[in-house]
């Protein structure tokens, strides 16, 4: 009577770690030496797979490309490729992470036992990002503030909804240079304050004391509610570049893409003024 093969082990647990994120290597030979699989006949093994942790990342055959499905078997040619979701590991690294399960089979039996494939992953931090399409706003001298961002989403994609984000910039510019007609400002919030540096055009939103972050939401927010003014009688015209970027609080990969928008300023016509209170010629 042929015996189906049986596992020696009560997982398979890879030797490698993976990097959150990125692609990560798994051969026949990786589960076999980790696998410790007996054939009484000494038979060719094959990897059966009885369960998926699509949540955990993707998982594809190298060679095809083809997603690995429920029933796929693994042969001794075969290299799967895992990418790990950016969600699934803690803020501990080495956090054991199981993206699929295996049963073994031989020419003519299939085991009854089940092993999950486990593999330790590192928490990598992905840096957040800043989408959307800007639209370009006009001031009119003399108006007041006007908001600048209302376009912006933040997106942090490995935070979900946690309170991970930790600054904002935004900075205003007239080609290369500011100008010191330009002002940003923000309303604080009870998370986040702010500080406009006039020297160099640059509003910085950062969390209030005792406050560990805000969620994309909050943040997306934030850049919402930035507003621009000017403060010249007769205001360059020249259009106005905003810059924004946020950070979370990673130690790597903590800061965003940069995005964009423009304001343009209108200048009106202002009526000419009297200096004196009466005019009083000089001659008798």
């Amino acid at each position: 009577v042929n015996d189906a093969p049986v596992f020696n082990v009560e997982s398979i647990d890879l030797a490698t770690f993976a990097d959150e994120g990125v692609q990560y290597t798994i051969t026949y030979a990786d589960l076999m030496g980790e696998a410790n699989v007996m054939d009484y006949e000494g038979d060719a093994i094959t990897f059966v797979v009885s369960k998926l942790n699509t949540k955990a990342g993707t998982l594809v055959f190298q060679e095809s490309g083809d997603v690995v499905k429920v029933n796929s078997e693994i042969t001794a040619d075969d290299v799967l490729v895992w990418t790990p979701s950016n969600v699934v590991t803690s803020a501990t690294d080495g956090s054991l992470i199981s993206p699929f399960s295996v049963k073994v089979k031989d020419h003519g039996s299939i085991s009854k036992d089940v092993r999950d494939v486990n593999i330790a992953v590192n928490d990598v931090n992905i840096a957040p990002e800043i989408k959307g399409t800007a639209k370009d706003v006009t001031y009119t001298e003399n108006a007041k503030p006007i908001s600048v961002a209302t376009s912006f989403t933040v997106l942090d994609s490995d935070a979900g909804k946690d309170a991970t984000l930790v600054e904002a910039t935004v900075t205003i510019a007239v080609g290369e240079s500011y100008l010191a007609e330009d002002t940003l400002s923000f309303i604080d919030t009870a998370k986040l304050t702010h500080s406009f540096d006039s020297t160099t055009g640059v509003l910085t939103i950062s969390l209030k004391d005792g406050v560990t972050g805000v969620t994309a939401s909050e943040m997306s927010a934030a850049l919402k509610a930035v507003k621009y003014e000017n403060s010249s009688e007769d205001p360059s015209v020249g259009d106005r570049t905003v810059t924004y970027t946020v950070r979370d609080g990673g130690t790597e990969n903590s800061v965003s893409n940069t995005v964009t928008s423009i304001v343009k300023v209108a200048p009106v016509n202002d009526a000419p003024v009297f200096n004196v209170e009466s005019i009083d010629l000089a001659t008798f």
